[in-house]
């Protein structure tokens, strides 16, 4: 996969050098006017925005800009009293982009004056907020935190259900301290002490919670096998990729120790769904918003032993704004260095509102395998639609990221994916083929539904 990214960014460069009239969308920026910076936007997504065979496939974009220029206009510079109004414009445009990864700050130069999150303000639609209480929670933080408070984003599996508080409700681990997460390592033979629930369910498991010192996020592993066979994987980040470049440096540091920890976990769930008394596969994603792309092949290379096709992938180009690559296939590369999981194991994939990214390409797989004749189930709630890739390159033409300093700041995806047969699930997401509510009372006593509809699923067919 990464040599086939690498192929496309090079196109990507190789295009923008030979484009070389493009105005970088700093060079918009004469002054804190809200039409300096609208006008540093405007053409920044012009230029940048993957979207646009979704979001504007004929001339709206060019609409936007005639409507809402002159309104900016009138609004002079960008401070206190017209964040409300500038905001409000920003909020009209943005609301409908179909990019799930999409984020924006507007600032005045010195404090933020308006935010935008594609993925949060989807979320809050579906959860029934009025568009008054979204565009709220983007112009003051302190509504948006408010939120925690109100039961429907409050309890929502968006927020409450992630491997982190499994691990605290569903196996009674001591993951959650004060508010926050700990670091925690723990091996089922070194926790004979302890009362927890992970033992009624799993004979061994190893669990790990650490806080990142390199991405400022939390990471949150569990991984068991139960009594009759059924492994159980969850994680809140794909990030094991990332860590294996560490287990080389010389020093006794932090992050080479959770290399090695990482490490362990990874070959224990090799080496376990390869055993020949694996009867089944639980698969976690709940909670996981994404990673890096390199952990593909490093988790799942050994779920089937032969290569496939389960993804399309390609990046916008040109000076027009619907100029894209061809569509580049993406193979699934099964692990030559190990043995494969059995045919006959069925899988189960937990997934909620908040599976994005990563965990929405797993479940291409998934649903490549399943097309292949596998038995396996997807299990939860729709995820977010945010399957496209993202690079934190803020001068590369047709990246989707870009910046114009102080003023506004805008991550969005470099590139888009569509399943092998083409279907597009950018913001629908994906469906799970078995779909089961969410109770966060019921999630915090311990009795977590879908973990269990997994369960069934699973030993049903043993």
């Amino acid at each position: 996969m990464r040599k086939i990214l690498i192929i496309i960014l090079t196109l990507i460069l190789f295009s923008s050098c030979e484009i070389g009239q493009r105005i970088p969308p700093q060079d918009y920026i004469v002054d804190n006017a809200w039409a300096s910076v609208f006008n540093a936007f405007w053409h920044g997504m012009n230029d940048n925005y993957t979207f646009w065979f979704l979001d504007s496939p004929g001339s709206e974009w060019d609409s936007i800009y005639k409507e809402y220029f002159p309104q900016f206009e009138k609004l002079g510079e960008i401070n206190s009293s017209t964040s409300e109004a500038g905001g409000r414009l920003f909020y009209e445009i943005l609301k409908g982009l179909d990019d799930m990864h999409y984020s924006l700050d507007i600032s005045d130069g010195q404090y933020l004056r308006f935010w935008f999150n594609a993925g949060i303000n989807k979320q809050l639609e579906k959860l029934g907020y009025s568009e008054e209480e979204i565009l709220n929670c983007f112009l003051y933080y302190d509504e948006f935190y408010a939120l925690y408070e109100d039961d429907r984003y409050g309890k929502s599996d968006y927020l409450r259900e992630n491997i982190g508080t499994i691990m605290y409700y569903t196996f009674s681990l001591p993951v959650l301290e004060g508010g926050g997460y700990r670091d925690m390592y723990l091996e089922s033979s070194e926790s004979e002490s302890l009362e927890t629930k992970a033992g009624e369910y799993f004979e061994e498991y190893i669990a790990l919670s650490h806080h990142l010192t390199v991405f400022l996020d939390n990471l949150n592993v569990m991984l068991g096998k139960t009594g009759d066979g059924i492994v159980y994987f969850g994680f809140s980040n794909s990030i094991f990729s990332v860590y294996q470049d560490f287990l080389a440096t010389e020093d006794e540091s932090e992050i080479q120790l959770l290399g090695k920890r990482l490490e362990k976990i990874l070959s224990t769930f090799k080496s376990w769904i390869a055993e020949d008394g694996t009867k089944g596969l639980i698969i976690d994603l709940r909670g996981n918003g994404g990673g890096v792309e390199d952990d593909i092949p490093l988790l799942w290379g050994r779920l089937d032993d032969e290569p496939f096709i389960y993804s399309l992938t390609r990046a916008k180009i040109g000076d027009s704004r619907l100029d894209y690559t061809s569509w580049v296939p993406i193979r699934f590369l099964p692990d030559k260095d190990g043995i494969a999981m059995n045919d006959d194991v069925p899988i189960a994939v937990l997934v909620n509102s908040s599976s994005a990214s990563f965990s929405e390409l797993t479940l291409m797989i998934m649903k490549a395998l399943q097309e292949k004749g596998r038995s396996i189930r997807i299990i939860g709630n729709t995820t977010v639609g945010a399957t496209g890739y993202i690079t934190d390159s803020t001068d590369m033409d047709n990246s989707g990221t870009f910046e114009a300093v102080p003023y506004l700041s805008l991550s969005a995806s470099s590139m888009h994916n569509a399943y092998k047969d083409g279907t597009v699930y950018e913001r629908t997401g994906i469906d799970p083929d078995e779909m089961v509510p969410f109770n966060s009372d019921e999630f915090e006593k311990g009795n977590d539904g879908r973990l269990q509809a997994a369960f069934s699923y699973i030993r049903n067919l043993i």
